[in-house]
């Protein structure tokens, strides 16, 4: 069952869909197609395929013509799961197949542990093939602690509070996240905020 952390992550990158694709350009350091708008789309990819392969979000980036630039599926990923290395190809093909676009997954993993184990390549097959989870970890996601820089963006000093936590004065940086200003709607961030410390107490 989905905690109210994995729940509010969710929620983060559904009100606010545009900071999959910075992330992908700032912190992956990767070239995303131009775009100008950002759009949350259905999550559930079973009219091709059975109904227990459901993403948590999956985002369509379009150009100024309006069409399709790039596909984003969003998971959010708490443990270790062997069977997401096998039905997160399958999301990349189908996204790929009925949106005719190019197709990524990403995936928000807090525990340093998990990230590592997500962000392996995935063999297709004697090596002819592979998906390479993008993986939002604490390798990834900057340590922030300076209250002014975590003014500037509020929800990647949240997405920082969690993923780097369990260090020294993690609560502590936590909680102050949580008064953050800026545009994160405060459900969303109070909930993930909420989750984390019920975590990490």
């Amino acid at each position: 069952m989905p905690t109210l952390e994995h729940n509010a992550l969710v929620e983060m990158f559904r009100e606010h869909p545009e900071l999959a694709p910075h992330w992908l350009a700032t912190l992956f350091h990767l070239e995303v197609p131009p775009h100008t708008s950002v759009g949350v789309v259905e999550s559930s990819l079973d009219q091709l395929i059975p109904v227990e392969f459901r993403a948590d979000l999956v985002l369509e980036l379009r150009d100024a013509s309006g069409a399709l630039a790039l596909a984003i599926v969003i998971e959010v990923q708490r443990d270790m799961d062997p069977d997401k290395k096998f039905s997160w190809p399958t999301y990349v093909t189908v996204v790929r197949a009925k949106k005719r676009c190019g197709t990524v997954v990403l995936v928000i993993a807090p525990d340093a542990g998990v990230a590592a184990w997500a962000a392996k390549n995935i063999d297709l097959g004697l090596g002819l093939g592979h998906v390479e989870p993008l993986v939002l970890g604490p390798a990834v996601v900057p340590e922030i602690t300076d209250p002014a820089e975590a003014e500037k963006d509020a929800e990647l000093a949240v997405l920082s509070a969690v993923a780097h936590g369990n260090g020294p004065n993690g609560v502590r940086r936590a909680q102050g996240c949580a008064r953050c200003p800026g545009p994160a709607r405060p459900g969303a961030r109070h909930g993930l905020l909420s989750g984390h410390l019920e975590r990490v107490a």
